[in-house]
């Protein structure tokens, strides 16, 4: 029976369910990945002005956009065989953080920024810094895009040639990792919040609660 089974899902059988996996999480993922960081690319007015509010729902958005972040990191760099170590982790959070916090910070340009406004009349400088502000998040999007797309082509292909992927993590190594990880979300949080409050952005969005 499982020999019939074998027969069954090798190869045609498997490469479509692999290119059917690949074909939904493109769907269903990069839409979601594109809400997210934009959300983290805009600066709300609070009408309460709750900056521990505001730290909650940017540190959750944090959260989610780091865990595909981290993992298309690491699926990229078993495909390659290169062992997860501790500066190889510290490197991936490291990475993930500061693309996460260019996103907020280069996403809510400041008045010093955009120099180049003034090239422009005073009426169209709203709409420049605004251009400018969607050029950075579609940049930062789409290198993200092709980070996730190439990592979910390397697992297929690993899948289809029934490739093991095998992460070797000690205590101290998740440990680390943990650590790193989350006092990195806090620091780039904290610190992301505190620059744009000192530099507030051109283009500011009312919030409706």
């Amino acid at each position: 029976m499982m020999d019939e089974l074998s027969g069954f899902l090798y190869p045609p059988t498997i490469s479509l369910l692999l290119v059917i996996f690949f074909c939904l999480t493109i769907f269903y993922v990069l839409p979601w990945l594109s809400e997210q960081i934009s959300f983290i690319g805009v600066y709300h007015n609070y009408k309460t002005n709750n900056e521990k509010q505001r730290k909650k729902k940017i540190l959750k958005v944090y959260f989610l956009v780091s865990v595909p972040l981290m993992s298309s990191y690491i699926l990229i760099l078993n495909s390659l065989q290169i062992t997860l170590d501790a500066f190889i982790a510290f490197t991936i959070v490291a990475t993930t953080m500061g693309t996460l916090l260019v996103i907020r910070i280069h996403g809510n340009p400041s008045k010093d920024q955009v120099s180049f406004k003034k090239l422009f009349p005073p009426g169209k400088r709203h709409e420049i810094v605004e251009q400018h502000r969607e050029r950075i998040l579609s940049f930062i999007f789409s290198l993200i895009a092709a980070q996730v797309i190439i990592a979910l082509l390397s697992f297929c292909y690993g899948a289809y040639l029934n490739v093991q992927y095998e992460i070797e993590l000690n205590t101290t190594l998740l440990l680390f990792f943990a650590v790193i990880y989350i006092g990195g979300l806090y620091l780039i949080c904290w610190y992301g919040e505190k620059y744009l409050k000192e530099n507030p952005p051109e283009n500011k969005i009312d919030y409706i609660e």
